[in-house]
């Protein structure tokens, strides 16, 4: 494989093969790399290469114009890749070494981060997503997401991919756009062993509606609400399994709830345990049996 430079400063266009070291837009054939400081590079058109990197000087790759752009093999984000309203970022597989920024910008059509084969997010850096119509999905259902350490904040739906969001992994509702809805439907598989949580004001959505869903949690999930009602909501018939916690525990606790998502909704808890504040002491339930959820306050009054 080729390495193919970014040569230019400020504004350009992805297709400028001036532009670029080897005097050609990279291909599949290509490892690109944008570099130069400042540099703010727009794709407009559907374009595949075999890895993409950016620098460290604030480099920008922008996706937009409803395009796709693809990756075959991952490469290192330093700077920002931006997804812009109604385009998509596809990872074929390997890794995608991200100690910078990914952002998915959806206005008012699906937005998306999609993997082709089996996909790791490693680099501790941050994926931030708008509050409406973000996805983070898989080719099909034999594709796979391996959040290692990246904190994916926002509203998106995951699903349709295994989606393993490890120890150091983190997903929160809430990013740099404001407060949000998270959606893990569960669709394809869904572990946690990390960090899962709806901030403040936001909800963290698990399951399908209509559909029976099993996601296993060895990590934690939580709600920490501060100044604004924040929710976990359960949709459909939900089995969460695993040893891990599930959490009310904001600086106001009073603010934290299970819920459903206003729909006839079955959360199942086989093994694990919740954990919620009360004012006379700190309690543990575990829960062995199924709780029906048909009322938005039920499962919160189950867990308090």
């Amino acid at each position: 494989m080729a390495q193919d430079n970014w040569l230019a400063t400020g504004l350009g266009t992805f297709t400028a093969s001036g532009d670029w070291s080897l005097g050609t837009v990279p291909t599949a054939l290509d490892d690109a790399f944008i570099g130069t400081s400042g540099a703010i590079v727009g794709s407009g058109f559907n374009q595949t290469v075999n890895s993409i990197s950016t620098g460290t000087n604030s480099d920008v790759l922008l996706i937009n114009g409803a395009s796709v752009f693809t990756t075959e093999n991952g490469g290192t984000n330093s700077g920002t890749i931006t997804v812009d309203d109604g385009s998509s970022f596809v990872v074929g597989a390997g890794t995608l070494f991200n100690p910078g920024t990914v952002q998915l910008n959806s206005v008012n059509n699906a937005t998306k981060f999609e993997a082709s084969g089996a996909v790791t997010l490693d680099g501790g850096g941050t994926v931030a997503m708008s509050p409406v119509l973000n996805v983070i999905t898989g080719f099909n259902l034999s594709s796979q997401i391996n959040n290692k350490n990246n904190d994916i904040a926002g509203s998106a739906i995951i699903g349709a991919v295994f989606f393993d969001n490890q120890t150091n992994g983190i997903l929160e509702t809430n990013s740099s756009f404001g407060t949000g809805v998270m959606s893990i439907t569960g669709v394809g598989g869904f572990q946690n062993e990390g960090h899962m949580f709806a901030d403040d004001g936001g909800t963290l959505l698990l399951g399908s509606d209509g559909l029976s869903e099993h996601i296993f949690n060895f990590g934690l999930i939580e709600a920490l609400g501060n100044t604004t009602t924040t929710k976990i909501e359960v949709a459909g018939n939900l089995t969460i399994s695993g040893n891990g916690r599930i959490s009310l525990d904001g600086n106001n606790p009073s603010l934290d709830e299970i819920v459903s998502d206003g729909k006839p909704a079955t959360l199942t808890l086989d093994g694990g345990y919740a954990h919620w504040w009360s004012r006379s002491n700190d309690r543990r339930h575990k829960p062995s049996a199924e709780h029906q959820c048909g009322h938005a306050r039920d499962c919160g009054r189950w867990y308090r």
